[in-house]
């Protein structure tokens, strides 16, 4: 790809990020659904199931969340987030 497409395509991304507004972006749904259900497990496991799961109810739910902001971020950086504002 040449000097120029690159150019182009990253102004077409552009103009894909400033279509979001106010988070409702796929890095936005992806990090907060994921997160979603993996407190959904904790709070199971932690409630209900702690005897019969242990600590690894608590700890790998607390890693999906955690590797959840990490994608959030990741996504964001392809071009698939909200873009910063200047205030």
């Amino acid at each position: 790809m040449s000097y120029q497409g690159m150019q182009q395509h990253k102004a077409v991304k552009r103009q894909e990020q400033l279509e979001y507004h106010e988070g409702k972006s796929p890095a936005a749904w992806a990090g907060s659904w994921i997160s979603l259900a993996a407190f959904v497990i904790l709070t199971y496991t932690s409630t209900f199931g702690f005897e019969q799961f242990g600590w690894m109810g608590v700890i790998v739910p607390s890693v999906i969340i955690l590797l959840a902001g990490v994608l959030t971020l990741v996504m964001k950086a392809q071009g698939y987030g909200t873009p910063a504002r200047d205030l």
